[in-house]
């Protein structure tokens, strides 16, 4: 806790300003394709339904912003390379792992492709502008090579054990605890999509696997599921019932069960693979 609260300390003026910023490219872009709130068939929240949308949007985007920077913030010190290439490449994964979550909802309500990414755009762009500045502003160059362990061959074994995790997880998932899901109505892209979640899981580890603190190996996939992951999918999948009436306790159900299977891949590769 003493090494969170001096990262905060020392950073908190910029990770304001650079959340700041990022809300206003982020809301000209919604503004400019507005959502549709109506697209889903469902009940509008009761927040929505006394405040205006750009009102709860803005206050939730921001939020959002700031606890992805301040997760940047406390991985990036032990993370490889240069400082605008570390903070690139985390805002690419988060926006890419935003957008395969904006494009489940075309597997579960038939919304328009077209749509779903143009909403994903609208907060991708945002994001790996905010890895940019985020890396410019907050991070330091590590010159520290790769460990022996970051080979090809171990990547790839990484990425297909969390792949296979998650896959797995989520068919359990949408059979038994029978989470909403359009495995029934559309079985063929609800597979390539669940797949597709547990790769880029995957890869997400490979990337940032030398910035988890810790020095076990339960420590150190703690770290990655419910931190650099978790969080980051927390935020985008919290954002639902904020828009919508529905089932707070599927919701939490539904990325409770994500994090443990991303949990046990991620545990599997700490104790037997590296």
């Amino acid at each position: 806790m003493e090494y969170v609260r001096r990262k905060l300390k020392e950073n908190w003026k910029k990770i304001l300003g650079i959340s700041v910023i990022i809300l206003v490219i982020c809301m000209i872009l919604h503004m400019t394709f507005p959502m549709n709130t109506d697209l889903y068939g469902l009940e509008l929240s009761i927040l929505l339904k006394t405040f205006d949308i750009r009102l709860v949007a803005g206050i939730t985007v921001y939020i959002c912003f700031l606890i992805v920077i301040i997760v940047f913030v406390l991985i990036q010190d032990t993370m490889p390379g240069k400082k605008l290439i570390k903070g690139f490449t985390y805002g690419c994964t988060i926006a890419i792992l935003w957008t395969i979550g904006f494009l489940e909802l075309v597997f579960i309500y038939n919304s328009p492709l077209i749509y779903e990414l143009t909403c994903a755009m609208c907060d991708g762009i945002p994001l790996v502008i905010l890895g940019l500045l985020a890396g410019k502003y907050l991070a330091a160059d590590n010159e520290n090579k790769l460990r022996d362990q970051k080979r090809v061959k171990n990547n790839i074994i990484s990425i297909l054990i969390i792949g296979l995790f998650v896959t797995l997880g989520r068919y359990f998932s949408y059979i038994i605890l029978n989470i909403e899901s359009g495995y029934l109505i559309n079985p063929i892209g609800t597979f390539f999509w669940t797949l597709s979640l547990g790769l880029l899981i995957g890869i997400m580890y490979c990337l940032f696997e030398q910035g988890l603190k810790g020095t076990t190996s339960i420590n150190r996939t703690i770290f990655f599921s419910l931190f650099i992951f978790g969080v980051n999918w927390a935020l985008y999948t919290f954002f639902w019932p904020i828009l919508y009436e529905v089932s707070l306790v599927e919701v939490i159900i539904r990325l409770g069960f994500d994090l443990l299977y991303v949990f046990i891949g991620t545990f599997i590769i700490e104790k037997f693979i590296k």
